[in-house]
């Protein structure tokens, strides 16, 4: 599946090898075969090169949607007021909504052992008129899932892979340096890979204050959210 500005595709039965560049990185198999669903391993941001680790367990195992008919991003209450703070955005109690720079850090999403889909900032917020913007993550208040809209599948290439449990492979599109909203490229998404691939032990090393806990290709070591280095 591929997503553009003025539409799309969908390919049953094969892949287009002409629409991805690189490799795929697979999910490990759904943990719900109707939605599509999977275990979200972690968040993190990166900034001018380096990469930090939100640790807090409200991330990890999140059930997480891959969902092309969403325009935004869904989650939970808490995870939302866990996630803006760190991008240092504000809750607006009128408007009912919260507000981010309009200039920040990338969002990664680990999205299996090993692997993070780096999601550009310009593509979480929302352009005003009165020169704000808003965040393009919202609540999802009844639910306890994550949905991932089409502000970030729109840079990637999806292989929902039926065999056996299921899976879904990521790669990212040729068309990802097309417009999104406001103009905005996303031509920054990209798959950070680890060497150290078990996801616990990454987890583990920075709750004990260890910052780096594995070689980011072509990115260098992390650096814990709590300011271990």
């Amino acid at each position: 599946m591929q997503l553009e500005p003025e539409g799309g595709s969908f390919l049953l039965g094969g892949i287009d090898h002409s629409q991805y560049t690189g490799e795929f990185i697979y999910t490990p198999p759904v943990t719900d075969p109707v939605f599509w669903q999977i275990s979200l391993q972690g968040l993190g941001i990166r900034s001018d090169g380096n990469v930090m680790v939100m640790s807090q367990n409200i991330f990890q195992d999140a059930a997480l949607i891959l969902d092309s008919g969403t325009s935004s991003i869904l989650i939970p209450t808490a995870a939302s007021e866990v996630i803006h703070p760190q991008l240092s955005g504000t809750w607006d109690p009128i408007h009912r909504a919260w507000f981010l720079p309009c200039e920040g850090p990338d969002l990664i999403w680990w999205i299996s052992s090993g692997h993070g889909v780096v999601q550009p900032y310009k593509s979480l917020v929302h352009l005003l008129e009165d020169g704000r913007c808003q965040s393009l993550i919202f609540e999802n208040q009844d639910a306890n899932y994550w949905i991932l809209g089409d502000t970030q599948l729109r840079g990637l290439y999806l292989v929902y892979d039926m065999e056996g449990n299921g899976r879904i492979g990521i790669a990212k599109a040729v068309s990802s340096t097309s417009m999104v909203r406001g103009g905005t490229s996303l031509q920054d998404v990209g798959i950070l890979t680890v060497q150290d691939e078990n996801a616990g032990r990454r987890l583990l090393m920075f709750n004990h204050g260890v910052g780096c806990w594995g070689y980011l290709v072509a990115h260098g070591c992390g650096f814990g959210v709590d300011g271990s280095s």
